[in-house]
């Protein structure tokens, strides 16, 4: 199945659209819609109405903006319930409440397929499980999460899945990629440079990549994890 990507026709097409974007009546507009968008994914239902009528009342080269699709993707995958929007507010609240909300919907408007709006979703409802007191990601593995989801490659995520049961692998352009990311980390480099996954990695594939997805199986996290190359000691994960 061919991956549905978001977003649209290209903006050269607006000839006006740079000094639309530079008006005040266009500033105001993406300032009330900014600040809708955070109550709304704190929980206010009220608020996430009116982001709807503000999104179908937009100038028309808004609508082309995909962001309020996904956002909607988002609510519908994550909270199925009330009981699921007071447990998301809870978790945003912990710290800077505006900022973790913003963060979120930062990650969102950053996301180019459908496939990563599930893995958000898959992170959220883990995150919550564990605010429940049942295993999952605690906030601070969540919005890590989240940064590695805005930034790694489906390309990147297809080779994690795939050689997550080998545990090292040999040097690739994924395995920079993904060492970037903090998924893995170099363990030796003697003859041929070798990659080991990291504890996250398999935090990572399991509660986000596979989340309810009974087709991917499960891969158990090893007992030890190789050596890092550059410490000598044990790898400590966050």
């Amino acid at each position: 199945m061919k991956e549905k990507v978001f977003g649209g026709g290209k903006m050269s097409k607006y000839v006006d659209f740079i000094k639309v974007l530079k008006s005040n009546d266009s500033k105001e507009y993406m300032k009330d819609f900014s600040e809708c968008a955070v109550k709304t994914i704190q929980g206010d239902a009220e608020s996430f109405k009116q982001l709807i009528e503000m999104f179908l009342n937009a100038p028309a080269f808004y609508k082309n903006i995909s962001f309020i699709e996904k956002l909607q993707s988002f609510l519908r995958g994550t909270c199925t319930d009330e009981s699921y929007y007071k447990d998301l507010a809870e978790i945003i609240a912990e710290g800077n409440q505006t900022a973790n909300a913003e963060r979120i919907l930062d990650c969102l408007d950053a996301l180019e397929t459908e496939e990563k709006v599930i893995y958000v979703i898959n992170a959220t409802r883990s995150c919550i499980r564990f605010h429940r007191g049942m295993t999952g990601i605690n906030q601070s593995q969540y919005f890590r999460i989240l940064y590695i989801i805005k930034n790694i490659l489906l390309e990147d995520i297809e080779f994690l899945t795939e050689k997550l049961k080998l545990g090292e692998v040999l040097d690739s352009d994924s395995c920079v990629a993904l060492e970037n990311l903090g998924l893995m980390y170099i363990t030796t480099s003697d003859k041929e440079v070798k990659y080991a996954f990291s504890k996250l990695a398999y935090t990572f594939y399991d509660e986000v990549i596979r989340g309810d997805n009974e087709v991917l199986s499960k891969v158990e996290e090893p007992s030890e994890f190789p050596m890092k190359m550059d410490m000598g000691t044990k790898i400590v994960e966050f």
